[in-house]
This record gives C-alpha cells, sequence and structure tokens, in this order.
C-alpha cells in the first residue's frame, strides 16, 4: 500500500446520504454466475471514522482501459460485491469530486483469484489512515448455524465486545481497525450487546436475524449521536458459495462502469450524516494490519 507524496487539501460540506432499500439482497449469495470463466469478488468499505467521503477507483493492471468507479463514499458505506475477471486490480482512494487524474490519498493492490471474496477497507484514523485487504471465507456452516466476524470500525469504542443475550459471545475484545476471523454460532434472532471496553456507558444493543447456512459481518460503528451502531451485512447464504453482485461490462472488460453513490448501513437506521468540513491531504502512512 503507498499513499501519494503530493499534499491535497479539499474543503468538504455536509451532505446527506441515500437510503438503501435494497442493499441486503445485493449482498445475499444467489448462485453461481453465467459463463464458463469462475469470476472474483471484490467489495470496498470506508471504515474512518474521520476521513471525509472518497471516490473509490478500481483498475485493472492487464486491461489499462478498464476501470469500475463509485462516487461519493461515506463512513460507514459497505458496497456490495462487484463480480470481476480474475486478475490484479488497483484501489485507489480519492477525495470525493477529485479529478480522476490526481494523485490519490490511498492506493493498494488486490489479486483478485477466481471463486475467492474480498473486501478492500479503509481502516484507521485519518492521520494514520490505510487500506486492508480482508479475505472473506464463504465457507457454509453446518445445519443449524451461522458463521460471523466482526469489523470493528469505531474510533469511539477503541476495543469492543460483543455478546448475545441469553447466548453466545461473538468477541470478547476487538481493537478498533481489526477484523476477527469468522466463527460459527447458532442460527436464529438475537440480541447482540456491543460494549467498549474502555468506556462502561458505552454500549449498544442490537436485534439481528442470522439464517442457518448464512455468513456474516458485523461492522461496528461511530452512530451520528455520540453512542455506537452495529451493521449488519449478509456475505453468502444458503447452498451456493458466491456472492451475486454486478458483472464486468464491455465484453473485453474495456468499459468504465459507474455504480451508484453508496450510504452506510447501521441496523434500524437509513442514513447518517457525512462528515462535517474537513480536510483531505496526503501523507505517508504504513500498511494496516
Amino acid at each position: 500500500m503507498t499513499r501519494s507524496p503530493h499534499r491535497t487539501v479539499l474543503r468538504l460540506g455536509v451532505a446527506g446520504l441515500a437510503a438503501l432499500t435494497t442493499a441486503v439482497a445485493g449482498l445475499a449469495v444467489t448462485g453461481s454466475p453465467a459463463g464458463a470463466a469462475t469470476p472474483s469478488y471484490v467489495r470496498l468499505a470506508h471504515l474512518s471514522p474521520d476521513t471525509p467521503s472518497v471516490d473509490v477507483y478500481l483498475t485493472s493492471y492487464t486491461r489499462p482501459q478498464w476501470k469500475l468507479v463509485l462516487k461519493g463514499v461515506g463512513y460507514g458505506a459497505v458496497s456490495p460485491y462487484q463480480r470481476v475477471q480474475p486478475d490484479r486490480y488497483a484501489v485507489s482512494m480519492r477525495p470525493a469530486g477529485a479529478a480522476a487524474t490526481s494523485p490519490p490519498v490511498l492506493s493498494t493492490n488486490v489479486n483478485a483469484v477466481a471463486g475467492k471474496a474480498f473486501t478492500v477497507a479503509g481502516v484507521g484514523p485519518y492521520a494514520d489512515l490505510g487500506l486492508a485487504v480482508l479475505n472473506d471465507d464463504l465457507t457454509l456452516p453446518s445445519g443449524g448455524q451461522s458463521r460471523v466476524r466482526v469489523i470493528q470500525g469505531s474510533a469511539r469504542a477503541k476495543t469492543v465486545s460483543i455478546a448475545a443475550q441469553d447466548g453466545p459471545t461473538v468477541t470478547e475484545g476487538i481493537a478498533f481497525s481489526k477484523t476477527t476471523g469468522y466463527a460459527a454460532v447458532p442460527a436464529g434472532k438475537w440480541t447482540l450487546q456491543v460494549s467498549s471496553k474502555e468506556q462502561a456507558d458505552l454500549q449498544a444493543t442490537a436485534a439481528v436475524n442470522l439464517a442457518a447456512g448464512g455468513v456474516y459481518s458485523l461492522v461496528v460503528l461511530d452512530a451520528a449521536d455520540g453512542g455506537l451502531t452495529l451493521a449488519t451485512h449478509q456475505d453468502a447464504v444458503s447452498a451456493a458459495v458466491t456472492p451475486s453482485g454486478s458483472v464486468e461490462t464491455g465484453g473485453g472488460g474495456t468499459a468504465t462502469e459507474r455504480l451508484p453513490d453508496w450510504a452506510p448501513l447501521g441496523l434500524g437506521t437509513v442514513g447518517m450524516a457525512l462528515l462535517a468540513a474537513a480536510y483531505v491531504r496526503s501523507r505517508r502512512v504504513p500498511t494496516a494490519a
């Protein structure tokens, strides 16, 4: 992961976020795509609370004219999976509205292997922002079980624990910007308690419905009201192992696909306020863990 040495300062205002009425369906697994070639799957996430909105570019090393652009990506957003041709891709983030030719604030590479799924996430505080490539293990659990992992995107909480009321503990402690492995838990409707390990009064509860045979990512976020929120993303479900998503366009993979703006997802919420008047500047940062 490299970060451009070019210093860029951009004033960003406050903007509203649109509700996503079909987000869960867009993340669900529905079956294998058409065509002989086995695709790879990539999705992107913005999990840095004090970093303003960005435009995200996915470009191919072997097909220079092909690119996929997502505009106005705000904190808390997790995109649907995109079906892409197995290849080596560059993922670049630029300040929202910046020219495509401007130096990226952050960039990293992802080797999209056939049949595998990946989440590329902007993580950490803005002062130490990095891009992490997460391997999404979509192996389905045995009957009556779900598989879940936790992605900790709350700087306010620092380290959190998550446990189900009258049920299993999901994680006893995960630090900001870190991700747990997937673990099997009993399927069903649970009320999860999210608690900060550093601040006893910083807690939140969320009702989740974990389907038998499903694979989920639970994302802890800073809420706009000063508390916490928990977003539930379905990575895979049922008897299939490949997530649904947009297919590459352009025959030879040379078309530019401009996807709709995303919005962050929170359980019981349809939108959060974007970060107010912030400055985007570049600095060299280490690769995120």
